[in-house]
Parts: structure tokens; sequence; C-alpha cells
């Protein structure tokens, strides 16, 4: 009864009532001597029965603020305090209720939480659209899995999950933009090829490594992000080839953040790099690799030479914008020159001290109009 109450007050979005109701229901469990060898199995029945609760409370939380950040009510979040578990935020509270499972394991290890109910808490923290320390805290929460997999003799029951992997990882590139967030997406990569031989449902894919490769194209290392994700992009490359790793083949959106990584830097040479990732991406697309070069990517390469202080970026810039309208005139394409093309290349030229500039640029809108009407 106690259990189905639990389930209607978190329907009902009464989440403060269902977790009182559940820690009573504990209490008593604790405190009456019912875990004693006579009745053990009675005992065995209702820790589960309790932990599955947990798992109803903490989905709850996880929904609530899924609906809150649609709909765009999440505020506050930025400044929050990730080592406040009494806070209101789903977050904090779910912190909480895993610290109570982590307390009463140390008495018994049935009371252990299971990987499954520590990926809802990673999801609590990776479900606000900006939050301080989430990458921080998801990092964490694997940690403790992987040291009650050490204090267990290595017990296969708490190794974490590949989604709690991803959502770590997201965590570093899209709720938590600190200074380390970067490196700790990349961290938690490596972490991922080092146990996958021994736990082959860690092995990262292309998925995850994407995610890694924008968590660095969105920080604020610009004077490295550029070749660091030149550098994933590499060994996501060799690691395709090995087998059982296809999965790990790159695709048209993971060019297009590494793309997007040397239009955000300051790094050397990022246009004559990003126009060379573009001629790769042709390459292999030829073969047969799901890669193709799209609008963002054409647009993106164009927009890393407008970003550039090379002296001859329109002209390059210029030079692909014919090339996207050739692949397309020769039918080996749908895509084609858009309005943020031509756009892109104009500002380029509007930039420039070249004295044909005026010139030029009066040919490329020319060509833009020449476009629309067709």
């Amino acid at each position: 009864p106690r259990q189905a109450e639990i389930s209607r007050l978190c329907d009902m979005d009464d989440i403060q009532a269902a977790t009182k109701l559940l820690e009573q229901w504990e209490h008593e469990l604790v405190t009456t001597g019912s875990n004693d060898s006579t009745n053990s199995t009675a005992h065995t029945t209702a820790v589960e029965s309790i932990k599955s609760c947990y798992t109803t409370i903490l989905n709850a939380l996880v929904g609530r603020q899924q609906q809150r950040s649609s709909s765009g009510s999440s505020t506050g979040t930025k400044g929050a305090n990730p080592n406040d578990d009494s806070g209101p935020l789903p977050p904090f509270q779910a912190n909480r209720l895993l610290k109570r499972l982590l307390e009463l394991g140390k008495k018994n290890p049935e009371w252990l939480p299971t990987p499954d109910i520590v990926h809802l808490v990673i999801q609590a923290w990776t479900c606000i659209p900006v939050m301080n320390g989430a990458s921080i805290e998801c990092r964490n929460h694997i940690d403790t899995l992987w040291s009650l997999y050490r204090q267990h003799d290595k017990d296969k029951r708490f190794v974490p999950l590949r989604e709690s992997y991803f959502c770590a990882i997201r965590a570093c590139s899209m709720r938590d933009r600190g200074r380390n967030a970067a490196r700790m997406a990349e961290k938690l990569l490596n972490e991922m090829e080092s146990v996958c031989k021994r736990h082959p449902q860690l092995t990262p894919d292309r998925s995850i490594v994407n995610e890694v490769m924008y968590a660095w194209s969105t920080s604020d290392q610009k004077f490295k992000a550029g070749s660091k994700c030149e550098l994933i992009l590499d060994k996501m490359l060799e690691k395709s080839q090995l087998k059982g790793r296809s999965e790990m083949t790159p695709n048209t959106a993971s060019f297009n953040i590494a793309i997007n990584a040397l239009a955000n830097t300051r790094e050397m040479n990022a246009g004559s790099r990003a126009e060379s990732l573009l001629h790769t991406m042709e390459q292999l697309s030829s073969k047969g690799m799901d890669c193709a070069p799209d609008e963002t990517s054409f647009n993106s390469v164009i927009n890393v030479w407008a970003c550039s202080r090379f002296k001859g970026a329109p002209e390059r810039s210029t030079a692909i914008l014919h090339h996207m309208a050739k692949r397309y005139e020769a039918g080996l394409t749908q895509v084609h020159p858009d309005a943020a093309t031509f756009n892109t290349v104009l500002k380029n030229w509007a930039n420039s001290r070249d004295v044909k500039a005026t010139d030029r640029a009066e040919e490329v809108f020319q060509q833009y109009r020449e476009a629309v009407v067709e």
C-alpha cells in the first residue's frame, strides 16, 4: 500500500510528501529489527520495494525538471551551490536521496544504490539548462559507482551505465561551461576507452566523441580548441578502422563541430585547416562514408576565413562559394549556396582592404541575385 501511495503522490507532483512517506517506511524497517536472520527474506523484499520507491521519486524529480526546462521556467540555477543538498532544485534533492542510500549501504550492502538509481541522479544534474558544477557532480557520481565496484570485489552490479557517461560528457558541453569542463569531457572519454576491454558495454561511439568535441568547441580555450578537435577527429578515423569499432566512424556532424571550433579559435592557419577538413569530407564521402558536407560545412569554413586575419581570406571564401555552386550544378550534391553563404562572403570582402574589394563584392552580390531568380 505504501509503495502505491508513494507512486500516487509522485504522479500528483507532491514529491515532498512522497519522500516523507518513504523516509518513514525506511526508518521503520531499519529500526524495528526486521533484518534479523529469521526474517531475512522479508527484509530483502522490503528493501527492494523501498529502493524501487527511490527510483519512482527520482524519476519524478527528473520529469519535473525536464518539464520546467522545456517551458523555460528554470531560473536561478547558474549561481546555485552544488554542495548544498538542502536546496529545492531536483539535483540537490536527488543528491540527498543518493547520500541516504549510501549511508544505509555502509551497514547493509542490500541498501546500496544500483547504477540505474545513480543514473537518475546524474540525469537530475543534466536536465537543467545551465548549472554550475554539473559536470563535477556527474563525474563524482560515476566515481562513486567505481568505488563500490572495487570495494565489493569488482562486482559488475556497480559498473556505471554507458548512458551515465554520455550524460556526464554532455554536462561538460551543454550544461556546465566551466574552464575545465572540456578537459573533464575528454578524461571521461579516455576512461571509457581504458575500461571498455573489460566492460564492452562502455565502448564509446561517435555520439559520445561528438559531445567531447562539442565541449571543446564551446569552451573558452581559444588557443587550443581547434587543434584538440582535429586531434580527436583523427583518432576517430583511426579507431573506426579497428575490428568492432565501426560505430566510431565520424559523420558530417563530427566534421562540422571541428570546423566550428576552428571558427571560434585564435590558432594559426585556422582557415586553411578548416578547408582541409572540408576536402577530407568530400574525399571520404565519395568512398561511401556518411560525412558528405552540407550547407553548415561550407558556411562554417567560409566563416573561419571571415574570422581570420589572413590577407587572402576573401579570395578563399569566394573560391569555396564557387566550388559549392559548381558541385550543385554538376548534380554531385543537393547542397547549394544559401543566403548565409553569400552574406558571409560579402562580409569577408567588406572587411578587406583589397583595392578590388568593392568590385568583387558587387560580383558576389550579382551572383546572389541570379541564384535567387533561379
